[in-house]
């Protein structure tokens, strides 16, 4: 999932560079944002999976506000 994400990020901005209309520009940053966000949101879950499968460890302190 990572791959082709990353692949439509870079792409994104690579585009994003080279157009100048607004409407385009505007259409690339809303898929750069969406692609963001669903970078994001693999991440969290793979990082929950970690957590299931005792992979990863929470290193839980106290701070205060």
């Amino acid at each position: 999932m990572r791959t082709p994400l990353q692949s439509i990020m870079g792409l994104t901005e690579v585009l994003n560079k080279d157009i100048k209309n607004s409407d385009q520009n505007f259409i690339l940053h809303l898929i750069m944002s969406s692609a963001r966000k669903l970078q994001r949101l693999s991440e969290n879950i793979l990082d929950i999976t970690r957590l299931e499968g005792n992979i990863m460890n929470l290193n839980k302190e106290e701070f205060g506000l």
